[in-house]
């Protein structure tokens, strides 16, 4: 038979808590972040009337809400004190994506760095004509994690319901 070596078996175990310990810490702190999140979104939702028929939470910084019946986009930027900008789609004449960007490295392999994603709504209203949402800065995250298909799925998202509204007024 082979012998078992209690102090190895031993050290292991408390080399691999070790290790765990601030991960499961890490995932416990982000958990409960997006759970005040939620239930930020959900107060929210509910103290103004609207149904969130699609929402996202991205990076624990930013929150996106839309209800479809009332046409309103409700969004969040988590800083010292939550940015909240409410947009009445009604109000809306079209959307676009703003990507800013730099190029680095040289002149065989440059490569396109984003600076900035934001989606811009350009308004009917003289007094506020465009509302910016910002999705990703360079200058808070060092990398993008999902962000442009993010704000592409949103933009195709609103603009499908802006023809929606343009072909039931045409009616």
């Amino acid at each position: 038979m082979f012998e078992i070596d209690y102090i190895t078996i031993g050290f292991a175990v408390v080399l691999s808590v070790a290790f765990m310990t601030p991960l499961y810490l890490n995932h416990r702190k982000n958990k409960k972040i997006e759970e005040t999140e939620n239930q930020f979104l959900a107060d929210l939702a509910k103290e103004k009337g609207l149904h969130f028929s699609h929402k996202e939470i991205w990076r624990n910084r930013y929150m996106l809400g839309l209800d479809t019946q009332l046409k309103k986009l409700v969004y969040v930027h988590f800083e010292e004190v939550p940015v909240v900008i409410e947009i009445d789609l009604d109000q809306i004449q079209s959307i676009e994506i703003h990507e800013k960007t730099h190029e680095i490295g040289g002149e065989k392999e440059k490569r396109k760095v984003t600076d900035n994603l934001d989606l811009t709504f350009h308004t009917r209203n003289p007094q506020r004509r465009q509302v910016t949402l910002e999705f990703y800065d360079a200058e808070k995250f060092s990398d993008m994690n999902g962000e442009l298909p993010l704000i592409r799925n949103w933009q195709s998202l609103l603009q499908s319901n802006l023809k929606i509204k343009e072909l039931v007024s045409a009616v």
